[in-house]
């Protein structure tokens, strides 16, 4: 896959999170559909680690330097990302510590990283790794 490839499957993904988003806010489907957060942490952490192979992409291009394996910095964005994300919810009262609240954040951070592994091993089979045209 060359490098607009991703940069199209990071528009398409853009699009699809934003309108899932848009309507599981507005008809409710957080709290009507169980597997409806699921979805969107699966999405969210694919996202989060296309980002960062694409920037990652970029800087392995353009240093000589050795930066860390892909896998470790998509770890690291997606764990910080998804942390952000929680503190968000808290912060701005989307979410409430009752006491299911550790387990649905632990499952969000599941969710965060198994999009991320996925993304990974999409990526791993398509781009050879970093060697983008």
């Amino acid at each position: 896959m060359t490098r607009s490839n991703f940069l199209v499957l990071f528009l398409i993904m853009s699009v699809i999170i934003g309108s899932l988003q848009y309507f599981g806010t507005h008809f409710s489907l957080y709290w009507i559909v169980f597997w409806f957060d699921f979805l969107m942490h699966f999405l969210g952490g694919a996202w989060i680690a296309l980002i960062t192979y694409i920037l990652f992409s970029y800087a392995e291009k353009e240093r000589n330097t050795a930066i860390p394996p892909l896998v470790l910095c998509i770890a690291m964005m997606v764990i910080l990302v998804g942390v952000m994300w929680e503190w968000l919810e808290i912060n701005n009262g989307l979410s409430q510590l009752e006491k299911n609240y550790f387990i649905d954040t632990l499952s969000d951070f599941v969710f965060d990283v198994t999009g991320a592994s996925a993304l990974y091993l999409f990526i791993s089979k398509k781009a050879n790794f970093i060697k983008i045209k």
